[in-house]
């Protein structure tokens, strides 16, 4: 009897047909394999408080800095017309001490007044209003050698003069005799000394 051996060879049409069914059943649905994942809901945003008062702080710092250093610079800064107010103060106080110490001495208007004119050959040295030059000059105005001596002495004084040697010079400026004016008379020089104890007197008044 014949016997029927199944042929095992697989034509080209059944291997595609079989190709394509094990392709089909192994595919996975991309959108299942990959399904879509929903975001997470949106929690409250981080706490800012740390940071707020890091960045505060910050400022202050950088602040307070700027005004030490702005300060501190202001100091190292000279300030020539600062410096002299300052002292002229502190002149007008002692002066206004001094004067308030002594007498009060009765001017005569017409001795100021003639004084005020003879006065006008010093400016050069003392200055307008006797505020004295610097390197030139002494400081009339606050001088309290001035405010202690008394008419005649200082009568004495300006008609000798006085030399950078002398000790009691504290300017050290030299000052000639009747202030390098020969035709200077006792009178000139008494007025003179009226219209700078006139201008002593105004100063210290403003105190």
């Amino acid at each position: 009897m014949p016997m029927f051996i199944q042929d095992s060879t697989v034509t080209p049409t059944a291997d595609r047909h079989l190709s394509a069914t094990r392709h089909a059943t192994e595919t996975v649905n991309p959108a299942a394999a990959n399904p879509v994942r929903p975001c997470p809901p949106a929690g409250p945003l981080p706490s800012l408080g740390w940071a707020s008062c890091f960045t505060i702080a910050g400022v202050v710092v950088i602040a307070v800095g700027w005004v030490v250093m702005h300060w501190a610079s202001a100091r190292l800064v000279p300030d020539p017309v600062g410096e002299a107010r300052r002292a002229a103060a502190v002149a007008q106080a002692e002066l206004a001490r001094e004067l308030a110490s002594r007498p009060v001495v009765a001017l005569d208007p017409a001795a100021v007044a003639r004084g005020k004119k003879v006065y006008m050959t010093c400016m050069a040295r003392h200055g307008k209003t006797g505020e004295g030059i610097k390197m030139t000059g002494a400081d009339l105005l606050h001088s309290k050698f001035v405010a202690r001596k008394s008419d005649e002495e200082l009568l004495n004084f300006v008609k000798t003069g006085r030399t950078p040697n002398d000790p009691d010079s504290v300017l050290k400026l030299n000052m000639p005799p009747k202030g390098g004016n020969p035709a200077l008379k006792d009178e000139q020089i008494r007025d003179v000394i009226a219209y700078v104890r006139s201008l002593q007197q105004a100063a210290a008044n403003q105190h």
